[in-house]
């Protein structure tokens, strides 16, 4: 959010043609304004977490 852009999905070569109408960003995105975010981990064994980050006005 400080730094205004968003990252590329990792380890896509060819978008599916099933997925081409999903907002699913495939290069870095820069100065974009963000006012909330979300970051999904997902870890073996079900260690799973979301963080979920709002700009304070």
């Amino acid at each position: 959010m400080k730094n205004k852009f968003i990252s590329a999905s990792a380890n896509i070569e060819k978008m599916d043609e099933k997925a081409k109408n999903f907002p699913i960003v495939t290069k870095v995105e820069k100065n974009v304004e963000l006012n909330c975010v979300m970051s999904n981990s997902f870890g073996f064994g079900g260690t799973n977490a979301t963080l979920v980050f709002s700009e304070v006005s």
